[in-house]
């Protein structure tokens, strides 16, 4: 638990407001991390910050690369799969060390609804 504690400190936590999606996701960069690009997305559709989470990859066809999207819809993981179609190219040099979160979150596009 002090790993995931640390780790959930180290990423940015998007509230609903700001991305116009139905749930919190969360932002990091690969710093220190074995794996592939991606984000974390909250598994239920709760404001309050959790730490049960799936993962996401960073990719034009994105996928979800760890653990089960809980309570969170099919048609609402589109929409998580659209935001990062939309923020592809920020969300990539962030995870590449090339911006920083600050950065990411001032070029960071909002879901509409429309898709891509």
């Amino acid at each position: 638990m002090k790993k995931l504690k640390s780790c959930l400190w180290e990423m940015a936590n998007l509230r609903q407001r700001d991305t116009g999606l139905p749930m919190i996701t969360y932002v990091s960069d690969g710093d220190g991390i074995s794996h592939g690009p991606r984000i974390k997305v909250q598994r239920n559709y709760s404001t309050n910050k959790q730490d049960d989470m799936f993962s996401v990859s960073i990719a034009e066809n994105p996928k979800v690369v760890a653990g089960d999207q809980g309570e969170i819809s099919s048609k609402d993981l589109k929409k998580v799969f659209s935001f990062i179609g939309l923020n592809l190219d920020s969300l990539l040099k962030l995870w590449n060390l090339e911006i920083t979160e600050k950065e990411f979150l001032l070029t960071m596009r909002e879901y509409n609804g429309r898709g891509l």
